[in-house]
């Protein structure tokens, strides 16, 4: 979150801002949210099991290689006992590749007037991918104001000088999305 100046307040300060742009995405694989069956905690109440099953419900051989067997639609299926000895189940939905903001950042001078867009670093998305949102701190409650949206960057007005400002991004592609992220 940034505050946002004018354009004339700027060139009297003569302050640099850091780096505007896009970064570029990293390429690792990514399971959101999953951890290995050996990783599973054992709870003092009772034993805990861990089965990893397939998009049809059947469990997928010990003997399969980790690379073959986390693949996106299946889910890994955790039972445990509780401490009042209640039996538990939990399915955790598989999502490999899911799209990712990995960074976020506004640049450090944001003025009105000018077009602004953050730096950013999204992995198994583009930029175009994902949904946008631009929000401005109004009165004295402090609450965000959604003041515009869809693009990575935004042109503010004079009326914004002295207000702290926002963006959101939510990573998608192809029907998938991922956690947002702010600056």
């Amino acid at each position: 979150r940034k505050t946002i100046s004018s354009v004339f307040e700027d060139k009297k300060s003569k302050k640099k801002g850091k780096g505007q742009g896009f970064g570029p995405g990293g390429a690792n694989a990514n399971a959101a949210g999953m951890a290995g069956p050996a990783a599973a905690p054992v709870d003092a109440a009772g034993a805990v099991s861990c089965t990893l099953v397939d998009a049809s419900g059947k469990p997928v051989p010990e003997s399969t290689a980790n690379s073959d067997a986390w693949q996106t639609g299946y889910a890994l299926e955790v039972k445990y006992t509780t401490r009042e000895a209640k039996a538990e189940m939990k399915r955790l939905k598989v999502e490999k590749n899911l799209p990712t903001c990995k960074e976020l950042s506004l640049p450090t001078n944001v003025m009105a007037d000018m077009l602004t867009a953050p730096s950013v670093s999204l992995e198994f998305c583009s930029i175009g991918d994902c949904g946008w949102s631009w929000y401005v701190e109004e009165g004295e409650g402090k609450e965000w104001c959604r003041v515009g949206g869809g693009a990575p960057e935004f042109k503010l007005g004079s009326a914004h000088v002295g207000k702290r400002l926002k963006v959101v991004c939510e990573p998608r592609r192809e029907g998938r999305v991922g956690d947002t992220r702010e600056a």
